[in-house]
């Protein structure tokens, strides 16, 4: 499926599909990620394991997008990771901006 012309890469569902092993999905979703031209990252407050997909693309130089609601305390380890943020209100807001963002970000 595609986005805007990109293709998603949603980790936790290729780890369920494939059925990975703690010890092996680090090294599976490090793998993916190196492949990726952005990570995009739907920030919750209670988000854990997702600071360590940031750090990992950060490390890599790939950009980070990082998409929360208004208002919503955002935490600095992911706020210094991110080369954008996206504030929405609504997930309707949220894929209207994903999806004009995308398409500039396919066209520079």
């Amino acid at each position: 499926m595609k986005f805007a012309g990109h293709t998603p890469f949603a980790a936790w569902q290729e780890i369920e599909q494939r059925g990975l092993l703690a010890v092996e999905f680090m090294p599976f979703v490090r793998q993916q990620i190196s492949k990726s031209d952005l990570l995009l990252v739907l920030y919750h407050p209670e988000l854990r394991g997702g600071l360590i997909e940031m750090g990992i693309a950060y490390g890599f130089g790939i950009p980070v997008w990082l998409a929360h609601r208004t208002g919503e305390r955002v935490s600095s380890s992911a706020l210094g990771c991110a080369s954008e943020t996206i504030p929405y209100n609504t997930l309707e807001e949220l894929a209207r901006i994903l999806r004009d963002r995308l398409i500039c970000y396919e066209n520079r």
